[in-house]
């Protein structure tokens, strides 16, 4: 995230803050689905090689 706030021109967020980015997805689009898998669909992001969920790895 740090790496788009810096493209924005926005300060990084520090280790000491956590992020919850479904939280943040839920906010954003309250009607769809928020999944991994349904968020990398709708902002165009290859997920193909993907086997198992980031959280799984």
């Amino acid at each position: 995230m740090n790496a788009e706030f810096s493209r924005l021109g926005l300060p990084a967020i520090t280790n000491d803050v956590v992020t919850d980015t479904l939280a943040l997805a839920r906010r954003k689009h309250p009607m769809g689905p928020n999944s991994l898998d349904a968020l990398c669909r709708r902002y165009g992001v290859d997920n193909s090689h993907r086997t198992k969920h980031g959280a799984l790895l």
